[in-house]
């Protein structure tokens, strides 16, 4: 019988003094009384033989005075498993185990070595991540009680920047290893996703992005910051910089946002710079698809309603759907779907559309015959509208600019994308050709007169791109508006003329990626579709640009030519 053992008999008939004494001795010592080497041990050996209350005061000592993470960690596993089985037993220990494994995963200045202030991630994250993992495997109904603690647990957005980074890079961490060692499910490693981007959304609910520039910011200009190997040497560079320096709110939003970025490479093995996305499994199309539909969700509940233009959110939105072409599929069709909600509020549905446009435009992955639909799509509604509507077609342009806003938007759009997006759109032959069928000078003939509420500039740019490539509708815009185009262009080269080009293809509504290039420093690297004319636009400017440039010659007066009337009367005889 061991020492254990004849200590239970005595506390069965009310004798504490033994058991007493052996959780005095591990209390007070700083290292694990070498005696009682296997108390944990001989404690899961009589699991089931411990009173209830001797359960609550060993799980109180290693729960509070000598914590379970201090420990030698040869014992650590199994004080884990100790505190797993009382758990079992008492739900009042269960809730004090998860509180003490989040506040080890939030925790941002406790350290158990000299050499946990340089590796990432720390031992703390391991210990808690372990404590969760052998948790939720013991009792799978806790998995939710899980993320509740986590979900109050996790520092508000407003505390310093190094205390906002720590906790959200772990909750990362947590969602990448429990990809890897499997015992949350999909929707909880999304949700556990979700609480940072709701540190995100929050934040930048609360501040104004226009009123920063990625001039400012704490990240420095290095090439590295999206290489998956240079991640955990980026993270300890962030914490030295958040920890020597005081951070305002941009940053924290560039921290935010450059953390999600790098754990989407690190979960779903996606690269920006290769061009076709590597093959996944069956898993991990799952959990995106997963991590998409919560991401979906978080934007239509708490990104449209907001009457200010979100730019970090989108652009994770963004890089999510460039992972793989069917996401962005998705997430077009349920935009374009709640603009067609009639049900929805007409501010946030103007504001879909802006968020529309703009993905479509400047995301890298999305199809031709994706974009070509949808631009069928939105000018077969347009031709809709001016149907349904034509009764009430009055007043003067302001006020048909606030009558019909949605209209002119989605209108503006259409425009839009079709303009920024012509090297792709019309370089091609069948791209073209489906564009040809587009019904356009249908709607710009309407009595709403579309073409004259959009912005000049990109009027100008779509006219002449009509023009270049003699398109069907170009009988129905301004022949002069190309005009304002010509003006823009002063040089011959055509890298020069294309670059001024690139002004004239904005629409008059916010465009959140747009934005989003000069308030957040790493987002070029993200490798966003940029303006690129078309060949004949280039070809078709340039030519214009070189004729108006030369001198023009006096004409000299042409001669009167008169018949010679003698001349035909010889020929007559």
């Amino acid at each position: 019988m061991t020492t254990l053992d004849k200590a239970l008999a005595e506390y069965a008939r009310g004798e504490h003094r033994n058991i007493d004494l052996i959780l005095n001795e591990i209390k007070t010592a700083k290292q694990f009384p070498v005696n009682h080497q296997n108390f944990l041990s001989e404690c899961l050996r009589l699991i089931e033989e411990l009173p209830s209350n001797l359960m609550l005061v060993i799980a109180n000592l290693f729960l509070t005075e000598k914590q379970w993470f201090t420990l030698e960690p040869r014992l650590i596993d199994q004080c884990i498993c100790l505190l797993t089985c009382i758990s079992l037993h008492n739900s009042s220990v269960l809730n004090q185990l998860l509180v003490s494994a989040c506040n080890l995963l939030f925790s941002v200045d406790i350290h158990l070595s000299d050499e946990d202030k340089h590796r990432f991630p720390s031992q703390c994250f391991d210990l808690a991540a372990k404590c969760l993992h052998e948790l939720v495997l013991a009792i799978p109904q806790a998995e939710d009680q899980v993320l509740e603690v986590l979900k109050m647990y996790l520092p508000s957005w407003r505390r310093p920047a190094k205390e906002v980074f720590v906790p959200c890079c772990n909750l990362f961490a947590l969602s990448h290893w429990a990809l890897q060692h499997p015992f949350l499910s999909n929707t909880s490693v999304s949700n556990l996703m979700n609480l940072v981007f709701m540190q995100l959304i929050d934040l930048e609910a609360h501040i104004d992005m226009t009123d920063y520039s990625n001039q400012n910011s704490i990240f420095t200009a290095a090439d590295d910051f999206l290489e998956t190997s240079s991640f955990e040497k980026n993270v300890l560079q962030m914490l030295k910089v958040l920890g020597a320096s005081d951070s305002n709110e941009h940053s924290k939003v560039e921290i935010l946002v450059w953390l999600s970025i790098m754990y989407m490479h690190l979960m779903f093995d996606a690269l920006p710079k290769f061009p076709t996305p590597v093959k996944m499994n069956k898993r991990e199309w799952s959990q995106l698809c997963s991590v998409f539909r919560c991401m979906r969700t978080r934007f239509f509940q708490y990104v449209l309603p907001v009457q200010n233009y979100f730019t970090a959110f989108p652009l994770i939105l963004a890089f999510v759907c460039s992972l793989r072409p069917a996401v962005v599929v998705s997430y077009a069709e349920s935009l374009w779907n709640f603009v067609k909600d009639n049900r929805q509020p007409t501010e946030s549905r103007v504001r879909c559309v802006a968020y529309l446009s703009d993905t479509l435009a400047r995301s890298n992955y999305d199809s031709n015959e994706v974009l070509l639909e949808l631009l069928h799509d939105m000018s077969s509604w347009c031709v809709e509208y001016t149907y349904f509507q034509r009764g009430r077609v009055f007043g003067q342009s302001s006020q048909m600019s606030a009558e019909h806003t949605l209209f002119y938007t989605v209108f503006e759009a259409v425009v839009y994308l079709l303009t920024y997006r012509q090297a792709d759109l019309l370089g091609s032959r069948s791209s073209r050709e489906s564009c040809v069928l587009l019904p356009l000078g249908q709607l710009i003939n309407s009595p709403f007169r579309p073409l004259n509420h959009i912005r000049t500039e990109l009027r100008a740019l779509f006219c002449a791109t009509a023009s270049a490539h003699k398109l069907n509708w170009t009988i129905f815009v301004p022949h002069d508006a190309p005009e304002l185009l010509l003006s823009g262009l002063r040089d011959d080269n055509a890298d020069v003329a294309s670059s001024n080009l690139e002004f004239f293809a904005i629409p008059s509504f916010v465009c959140p990626l747009r934005r989003s290039l000069s308030t957040i420093s790493f987002a070029s690297l993200l490798h966003l579709r940029g303006f690129t004319p078309s060949r004949r636009l280039i070809k078709a400017c340039l030519d214009k640009a070189s004729t108006d440039s030369r001198p023009k010659s006096k004409h000299t007066k042409l001669r009167t030519n008169h018949f010679n009337l003698k001349a035909l009367a010889k020929l007559e005889n």
